[in-house]
């Protein structure tokens, strides 16, 4: 089951406009357990993201744009890797089409697994924006769900990842463009119409327990991955840092690139996503 864009988008213009006034306040969400760490996670299983991207029309109405998601499926995995290796953590890729060609039941599972979270994060993000001290306070849990999807892996816990942008044409371009200079002889006011905007959220659950042992939502007025390194830059680190390891792939061997990725990855103290 998917998430729904609707969901997302209206997430990511909530996002935009709230961040200029919860200075006080955060987008996460971290269970007592995980804030105190009380659980030990060193393996965590990266599995697909959900990604949805539109690229919108003069017309207004947005069209799938299949390449982009395939892009930006690859780049949020690589990224997210680096991300969980910086901070101690060991990734575990889980490459869908090689897991289910063995495995048929992977693709149920990790189905499971997402409806389970849509009606968690439903619930933890009532409010985008909480104090501090009640960021740390959330206990929600997706069950046995968590567990089951994280044995294919043999890991701790279960990153989940899903990204919704969108991008204007030049037609669409153009018509924002007459549209806020008509509305600036009316009344003055010339209003900002974004030209692309992406939004993500990203969460670790608990492979055993399937609490949401974290969550973080972020957005950008750009559509180029980088709301993925806002958002894990609230990250705790692994309390028992381990050292940078190349992630390990499941039923899937690892490309040139992938490979140069995590060379270069293990050579910088600081990693800029």
């Amino acid at each position: 089951m998917k998430w729904v864009p609707k969901h997302c988008l209206v997430a990511l213009l909530t996002l935009l406009f709230a961040a200029g006034c919860a200075q006080q306040q955060t987008s996460v969400r971290t269970h007592p357990d995980f804030a105190n760490n009380r659980v030990n996670i060193e393996r965590i299983a990266v599995v697909p993201p959900i990604v949805e991207f539109h690229t919108v029309e003069f017309s207004g109405e947005g069209v799938r744009n299949l390449e982009q998601e395939a892009r930006f499926e690859k780049l949020l995995i690589e990224r997210a890797v680096l991300a969980l290796q910086n901070r101690g953590y060991t990734p575990v890729v889980v490459d869908r089409e090689e897991v289910s060609h063995e495995l048929a039941n992977f693709n149920v599972d990790l189905g499971k697994l997402r409806q389970q979270y849509q009606q968690a994060s439903e619930r933890l993000y009532k409010q985008h924006h909480v104090s501090f001290e009640e960021s740390v306070s959330f206990q929600e849990s997706v069950g046995e769900a968590a567990s089951i999807v994280a044995s294919y892996a043999d890991a701790d816990a279960v990153l989940l990842m899903r990204y919704s942008g969108f991008e204007k044409t030049g037609g669409a371009l153009a018509k924002d463009v007459a549209v806020s200079v008509l509305v600036g002889l009316l009344t003055g006011y010339v209003p900002v119409q974004e030209a692309e905007g992406e939004f993500i959220e990203v969460a670790v659950l608990d492979g055993v327990t399937g609490n949401v042992l974290w969550v973080n939502a972020a957005s950008k007025a750009q559509a180029n991955n980088s709301a993925l390194s806002e958002a894990f830059t609230a990250l705790q680190d692994d309390i028992d840092t381990l050292p940078s390891e190349a992630p390990t792939m499941v039923n899937a061997e690892l490309t040139e690139a992938d490979v140069n990725l995590v060379e270069e990855s293990s050579e910088t103290e600081e990693i800029s996503l």
